[in-house]
């Protein structure tokens, strides 16, 4: 009878608390989301501020772990991560999973969008060599367990992709040489129906795509190492499309990412290598099967002419139609005799001429993005190596010279779609030339009309070409679009 009792009182006790409060349209818990967003932001320098914030409702705890907490997550170094994994992430050699048929992964994985690795762990032999630049040799004994520390980890993060749905950024910081996931990965992609086929294989539901935002991977400072296949073998076990991949301090090395295949299929379609070297073998070309969906290409801080001939490695898959390009590179300008950097017209020239050319292997290349383009002055100088004095004498019938930028501007008219986004200019300088100061954000105030007659070399020469001039905060100063009926 007083078990019976205890149970109605349960029941009564669960329907008062199931009972929605309702709060006074001035308390803190009825403002809108996007108000409650602004005043818990002010508590983000403090952490035990918002952990206490989160203790008093469950609207104040999802609002803090989605928004604040979870939503971008931190770790540097293996024994972080292994703390993370234990509270997080269902592994195979926990207690629980040896004693239960199913283990549940934490609530909040799905609250993580973007993933930070610091210095991850490497599979070490039992007894490793690092050169340092390529003459002394520093051997280092593997302590005892490394190898169960790296596969640990490794196992980790496979079961913590497979989990998080709303993981949308990856990145891999301070990659050390010696980093490498397994290659041999006994499941492929999410799609992959597995070994054992059988009489039922054939009618089982296919599953969903999984798809990564941006993986970022980031050489050790310091360091440039070759990419390999196994720096992506892991994550491309789980992914089957990543729609943008940065590499930044990585050695791109045709002949070895040529020289692997493999039957695993991913999807890249953006490749962006930021301070990247590039190095070829006299081998006939063939496509990397790693970049053989890329259509986008972003080339950043090039250092390198040899570095440019990426574009040509990646263009052959037949799949590159889109080129974006930083113009503020060290590769295009060159000292003059009065120390001022200046854009080498002289060697650039063709090599922008010949990519606009829409001929040969570059007709499947529709548009052409230049990021950081500062050759535009406030005053209206314009950076030109060749610059003839004004009081040269020059004759009429001596043919004009090509290496100027109205020229350059000529043949970048030539591709069917343009964009160009200037240089950010967030600190007053002053001119080198003539000793002007040049106040930040003073191009964003010019009206259409004087972009217009600024970009008349492009706008003359083509009258087919889409033009779309931005700002580096993204702002739009001058759009040309062909296809937009006439008013």
């Amino acid at each position: 009878m007083k078990k019976y009792q205890l149970i109605g009182r349960r029941k009564a006790l669960s329907s008062q608390s199931s009972k929605e409060i309702r709060y006074p349209a001035a308390h803190l818990h009825s403002l809108p989301f996007e108000i409650l967003l602004e005043v818990l932001q002010h508590l983000t320098d403090d952490i035990n501020n918002l952990l206490s914030m989160a203790l008093v409702c469950h609207k104040f705890n999802s609002i803090i772990n989605k928004a604040f907490l979870y939503n971008t997550v931190t770790l540097n170094g293996s024994r972080k991560f292994s703390k993370f994994a234990i509270s997080h992430i269902p592994t195979v050699r926990s207690l629980a999973k040896k004693f239960s048929s199913q283990v549940e992964a934490s609530s909040k994985v799905n609250l993580i969008q973007t993933l930070i690795l610091i210095n991850p762990p490497t599979k070490e032999t039992q007894q490793s060599k690092t050169k340092i630049a390529g003459t002394y040799d520093i051997e280092s004994m593997s302590r005892r367990g490394q190898d169960t520390e790296y596969d640990s980890y490794v196992t980790s993060l496979t079961n913590f992709c497979k989990e998080s749905y709303s993981l949308k950024n990856l990145i891999l910081s301070e990659l050390p040489p010696q980093f490498a996931f397994p290659i041999d990965s006994d499941e492929g992609s999410s799609n992959s129906s597995g070994s054992n086929g059988g009489l039922f294989s054939s009618w089982k539901r296919e599953k969903p795509k999984r798809t990564l935002s941006t993986l970022v991977l980031k050489a050790q400072s310091g360091w440039s190492m070759p990419f390999k296949y196994s720096h992506i073998s892991t994550i491309i076990s789980v992914y089957d499309q990543i729609n943008e991949l940065i590499l930044q301090n990585f050695i791109v090395d045709e002949g070895r990412l040529s020289s692997y295949q493999t039957t695993q299929n991913i999807e890249i379609e953006t490749l962006t290598l930021k301070s990247c070297a590039y190095t070829n073998r006299p081998t006939k070309r063939v496509p990397s099967f790693i970049f053989k969906n890329v259509n986008h290409l972003k080339l950043l801080n090039v250092s390198s002419v040899k570095d440019l001939s990426v574009i040509d490695f990646v263009k052959s898959n037949n799949n590159l139609n889109k080129l974006t390009i930083d113009f503020n590179s060290s590769v295009f300008y060159e000292s003059t005799p009065n120390f001022e950097r200046a854009f080498n017209f002289t060697r650039f020239n063709s090599f922008f001429k010949l990519l606009c050319s829409g001929s040969g292997s570059y007709s499947n290349l529709n548009e052409i993005e230049l990021v950081n383009f500062s050759l535009w002055d406030e005053h209206g100088h314009r950076h030109n190596i060749d610059e003839v004095s004004k009081d040269s004498d020059q004759d009429d019938w001596v043919a004009p010279s090509t290496d100027t930028f109205e020229t350059l501007l000529s043949y970048l008219s030539n591709i069917p779609s343009l964009r160009i986004m200037l240089k950010d200019r967030t600190m007053e300088t002053s001119c080198i030339k003539c000793g002007a100061i040049q106040s930040p954000g003073i191009l964003e105030t010019l009206g259409y009309c004087s972009w217009e007659r600024l970009l008349s070399p492009v706008i003359k020469a083509n009258e087919k070409c889409k033009i779309r001039l931005l700002s580096f905060s993204g702002n739009v100063l001058f759009v040309r679009d062909t296809t937009a009926p006439i008013k």
